[in-house]
């Protein structure tokens, strides 16, 4: 779940993910920087932001994230709802 916030918003910060989970993202957040799956980049201020790696777009089989299926049909429908949340 969090990976896939990740993988269609990114970059997104933590509090973006918690927002979208409804939980604390911290610990999956961790685990998944401990794999590799994903990095953090400092922005200004205090804050994270959130982005894959290559070797999660390796281990799902692609080397873009607009290759895995559906991808432009997802990404609008999340927009879509962040435009107009209901």
């Amino acid at each position: 779940e969090t990976l896939a916030i990740i993988l269609y918003k990114e970059p997104i910060s933590r509090v973006e993910i918690d927002r979208i989970r409804g939980v604390n993202s911290s610990f999956i957040l961790r685990n998944l920087l401990m794999r590799g799956l994903i990095l953090r980049e400092s922005i200004t201020g205090n804050g994270y932001q959130f982005r894959i790696t290559p070797n999660l777009l390796n281990h799902l089989g692609v080397t873009n994230k607009q290759q895995l299926p559906q991808f432009s049909e997802f990404l609008n429908a999340i927009e879509a709802f962040d435009i107009n949340p209901t």
